[in-house]
């Protein structure tokens, strides 16, 4: 906990408000948050290398595994930080096998033409028997 609060405290600060006000790019915003994670667990850790990356791939999913643990104390402690407070992720409410539900996919043809398809009809026409999907979005 003490390397998510150090991170916390030091997004909101000057030096990594500046920092992030240099370019307008999800992609840059992201490179000085994994820099500043990385930065601050070498600090209070001494990981470096694999052990860092572990370590790091760990804090990042902290926040779901306190979700699927039922840890009270720590989804409290995490809902206090910044990018947790205004994060409007929820948890997926699909798990493994759920049937998949009706959800839009434009299949644009070599014609000019759109057609209108769900998931499981574009999964089943592109016969790869198995579809996986991963989304998100910043906006």
């Amino acid at each position: 906990m003490e390397i998510l609060a150090k991170v916390d405290s030091l997004r909101v600060s000057d030096a990594y408000q500046k920092l992030y006000s240099r370019q307008d790019s999800q992609e840059y915003f992201n490179l000085v948050t994994e820099e500043l994670y990385h930065q601050v667990l070498t600090a209070i850790t001494g990981f470096r290398g694999h052990k860092a990356a572990v370590a790091l791939e760990e804090l990042q999913s902290i926040r779901a595994k306190a979700h699927k643990e039922g840890d009270a104390k720590l989804q409290s402690f995490l809902s206090k930080l910044i990018h947790v407070r205004y994060d409007q992720a929820w948890p997926c409410p699909l798990s493994l096998n759920d049937k998949m539900p009706p959800i839009p996919v434009h299949f644009l043809h070599s014609d000019g033409t759109v057609e209108a398809l769900d998931l499981a009809q574009y999964s089943r026409r592109a016969g790869t028997g198995a579809l996986v999907l991963f989304a998100g979005s910043w906006t």
